[in-house]
């Protein structure tokens, strides 16, 4: 294959079906905000990747990832599932472990919890999901948070392991926002999320 210089595909020129993962948008919030950042593409990818920082809150919040079809969001939605465990690691004590679970059973919510308590600190955490149309959407996800500290202070992170599901069988997802809630079950709004928040998103199909 010979590359002309000038002549490789720019991301926008790429079609779904395109191998390999392409980076599909990215958004944060400029100033602090119960809802925001949203990220939509064209095209259904079977597979989605994401990056989500919560560098803070306003006050105690829990910020869920949110998925749609479209860049219209069901807030009042109760078809997504969260089951999270957040690790809990003393300074210099090993074996000091701590775990904090919860899950949100048949009850369901309006989107994916980043953990399993309301913080107001910050949180960093990778999101795999499979996006098949036709199929529940499942999800995966690591990171840590902070806790009661802000990311400016220097602590242990506590890390978290997330998974959950979107009872979905019809449509792809093709946008994201975050969304702040008061507590972990329902879906009452919560503090404001800080202002540098943001996602990144990438997408695959299965070669």
């Amino acid at each position: 294959m010979i590359l002309v210089p000038g002549a490789a595909p720019n991301r926008a020129a790429l079609p779904p079906d395109a191998r390999g993962w392409q980076f599909l948008g990215t958004a944060s919030l400029a100033t602090a905000a119960q809802a925001g950042a949203v990220v939509s593409w064209s095209g259904a990818f079977e597979q989605l990747w994401f990056e989500v920082y919560i560098s803070g809150y306003s006050g105690t919040a829990v910020a869920r990832l949110m998925p749609s079809s479209s860049t219209t969001f069901a807030t009042a939605a109760t078809t997504f599932v969260t089951s999270a465990v957040n690790y809990s690691v003393a300074s210099g004590a090993p074996g000091a472990v701590t775990t904090t679970g919860a899950s949100n059973g048949t009850t369901g919510v309006n989107g994916w919890n980043t953990g399993a308590a309301a913080i107001v600190g910050a949180r960093y955490h990778w999101f795999h999901v499979k996006n098949r149309a036709s199929d529940r959407k499942l999800m995966c996800a690591e990171g840590f948070n902070t806790g009661a500290n802000a990311i400016s202070v220097l602590s242990a992170p506590q890390p978290d392991v997330l998974s959950g599901l979107w009872n979905n069988t019809t449509d792809s997802i093709q946008a994201v926002q975050l969304w702040s809630s008061q507590l972990f079950t329902g879906n009452a709004t919560g503090a404001n999320i800080s202002a540098g928040s943001y996602i990144l998103a990438y997408g695959r199909n299965l070669d």
